[in-house]
């Protein structure tokens, strides 16, 4: 009796999504749904509602570390798998929304592309951006994983990739997952290096983009750094 209780609310509450998508559902019932692919054969409101009051909310759930989800009573590794799964491909999928955009000739543009790009992060990242002379995408690339609170930017690793990829202009980026779009000192300081050391080699170092959730600011763009 149990288990026919159990599939016909699953069967309802898929019905529902399909038919009025995930508008009026509360997170509990979002978050209750996704489960259903993970947990078989058991009540996943409950098991819903103890994650977002574990973590405070949804995207906190989703944010969390995988560790601290498993840590969770009634979250195997299957079931964290599956949250953590959720957004990067969330990122994923913007990204190839967006990926008719080649052309990064302005703050806005560059700065749209990485907010996609960090969707999903609580790692601080870097991301090297390469074009050609005409602002044209060759590459970006993942160059440097840092904490929840610091990353390191190695110049010798910007300089590598430039040489081996025939770049004319650079992009840096980076994000603040815990923290506001703004450059601290340290920031300035290595991205007025990098600047210096790609001017040796004429390339044009276009700018320094920082993230913070559904925010950026160019360091150049900005004003943060001399062009």
């Amino acid at each position: 009796m149990e288990k026919d209780i159990h599939d016909k609310h699953r069967i309802r509450l898929k019905e529902r999504f399909l038919a009025e998508d995930l508008h009026q559902f509360e997170p509990h019932n979002a978050l209750e749904l996704l489960l259903f692919y993970a947990v078989v054969r058991v009540d996943t409101n409950v098991l819903a509602h103890t994650l977002i009051n574990t973590f405070g909310s949804i995207s906190a759930v989703f944010d969390a570390d995988y560790e601290e989800l498993c840590k969770v009573d009634k979250v195997t590794p299957h079931v964290a798998t599956l949250i953590k799964m959720i957004p990067s491909l969330s990122r994923v999928y913007t990204l190839d929304k967006h990926a008719d955009i080649r052309v990064f000739d302005t703050p806005e543009k560059i700065g749209a592309y990485f907010i996609d790009k960090f969707i999903g992060c609580t790692k601080e990242i870097v991301y090297l951006m390469l074009l050609d002379s005409s602002l044209q995408l060759i590459r970006c690339e993942l160059i440097s994983k840092g904490s929840a609170t610091a990353v390191g930017i190695q110049i010798r690793t910007v300089v590598d990739m430039v040489v081996k990829h025939n770049a004319c202009s650079v992009v840096i980026a980076h994000n603040h997952p815990r923290g506001l779009a703004i450059p601290s000192s340290e920031d300035i300081a290595v991205t007025a290096k990098i600047k210096l050391a790609l001017k040796t080699l004429e390339i044009r170092f276009v700018d320094h983009i920082i993230v913070a959730q559904n925010d950026y600011v160019a360091l150049v763009g900005g004003g943060f750094l001399s062009q």
